[in-house]
């Protein structure tokens, strides 16, 4: 009996491992933000420190752009930012995902990502970056921008999902926020500082009509550079379609529509 064992059990972990697969890959097509998501358990801060090291090796010794990610409220630069980095990299973008604490004033969050951007300008022997910035992230960013002289550093700006305006705090998406640890008191306190200040040259900025955190009565702006999509605000880190756009946009100042 456990010779017959010896010879079956490796076929059937075989057969099971091989169903799995194409039953990945199939849901990955039709699915595909669902799935990315499940992936970005495997991202560890030791995985994405060396993307990030070779990201600026290659910045320096091959003359690579600098592209900053900022992740948003209630996330951090590696674990949930580990399969953005990955779709980034299939669409032809290496980022450098850089951290902040979302509990502090965005004053402060700033000045945090101001000190490191310095710090990897400084490293790539580079003058300018870009920057990607998803949800607070794109507040932060705009305020690194517009308060604390980061818009003389920025070559190309996008936010994805990211409020242009105050969210009331009784609102259902500041609630939920709020119960999860997040500070929209703080957030909000920032964006007031940054309203109507939108002097980078090239920015971009895309937002979701059926976002339920960040209503589209808080994120459309007219007068911006504004790509509107449809998607929920909880998976918006892996919306192909969202990313893509702001890869092309990143890379060639042009804003492409791949829906």
């Amino acid at each position: 009996m456990i010779k017959s064992i010896t010879l079956w059990l490796p076929r059937l972990v075989y057969v099971i491992t091989v169903n799995i697969f194409v039953l990945l890959k199939r849901a990955s097509r039709r699915f595909p933000k669902y799935i990315y998501a499940i992936i970005t358990i495997l991202g560890t801060k030791k995985k994405v420190d060396a993307i990030n090291e070779e990201n600026i090796r290659r910045a320096k010794e091959k003359g690579k752009e600098v592209t900053i990610l900022l992740h948003g409220t209630l996330a951090n630069y590696y674990k949930t930012m580990y399969c953005t980095i990955i779709i980034l990299k299939k669409l032809g973008l290496d980022v450098i995902s850089i951290g902040y604490n979302y509990n502090t004033p965005i004053e402060n969050s700033g000045a945090e990502i101001k000190k490191k951007i310095e710090k990897i300008l400084k490293e790539t022997n580079k003058k300018k970056v870009n920057i990607f910035g998803i949800c607070l992230g794109g507040v932060v960013a705009r305020y690194y921008a517009e308060v604390l002289g980061g818009k003389e550093k920025i070559n190309r700006l996008v936010t994805l999902q990211s409020p242009i305006w105050k969210i009331p705090e009784k609102d259902t998406g500041a609630v939920a926020n709020s119960l999860f640890g997040g500070r929209p008191r703080l957030y909000n306190s920032g964006i007031e500082k940054i309203k109507n200040k939108h002097t980078v040259k090239d920015y971009l900025y895309i937002c979701s009509l059926d976002d339920l955190i960040i209503k589209p009565e808080y994120s459309i702006h007219t007068g911006l550079n504004c790509h509107i999509l449809r998607g929920g605000h909880l998976f918006a880190s892996y919306y192909t379609e969202a990313l893509r756009t702001a890869a092309v946009f990143i890379k060639t100042g042009k804003v492409k529509r791949w829906y």
